[in-house]
């Protein structure tokens, strides 16, 4: 009698411990939550669009420097690896979040930013169509101006809606900021 007492004894032993260890998982999942998921999103991000941005800052320095040559260069040897690295921001998964609203708020975030750094490669692109022809250099400046146009208002846009859906969450966005540096 004694040892199915003890086995009683173990058996519920074990099932408080097992309740407090399911309590814990929830909680944290709770906690976590959609807060955790947002973090996690926008360093992923942001990580990713400084990937493009090193890419892009050798073309960048060189038109900035009237080193048309290098220019040329430089972006006949980035614009495919800008592709690859602009691929990586445009399949990344918003997370699925409790909230809806600031769901489709990412949604429209992540699809800004990946429409700005659209206009990033087209630079590129661009610049290589009037290094080839350079009879459409009117035409192509004016391109050139709409992608750079295009790219600061559609991050600008895309960065708002971004730090919006955090604040919105809950997030110290300013802290998240400066960890995401």
């Amino acid at each position: 009698m004694a040892m199915s007492s003890r086995n009683v004894a173990i058996g519920l032993v074990a099932a408080v411990v097992f309740v407090i260890i399911a309590f814990l998982v929830v909680s944290r999942t709770e906690i976590g939550g959609d807060k955790g998921a947002y973090k996690d999103f926008y360093k992923e991000i942001i990580g990713k669009m400084k990937v493009v941005d090193t890419s892009f800052k050798p073309f960048s320095d060189a038109m900035s420097s009237k080193q048309w040559v290098e220019a040329v260069k430089i972006a006949k040897n980035e614009q495919g690896n800008l592709s690859k690295d602009l691929a990586a921001v445009e399949t990344l998964k918003v997370p699925d979040l409790k909230d809806d609203k600031v769901e489709k708020e990412l949604q429209d975030a992540k699809q800004l930013l990946t429409d700005a750094y659209l206009n990033k490669i087209s630079i590129m692109t661009n610049f290589l169509a009037f290094a080839k022809d350079p009879a459409t250099a009117k035409e192509t400046d004016e391109a050139i101006k709409k992608n750079i146009e295009g790219f600061s208002n559609d991050y600008r846009q895309g960065m708002e809606k971004l730090v919006t859906a955090g604040q919105k969450l809950g997030v110290n966005m300013d802290r998240l900021i400066k960890e995401s540096k």
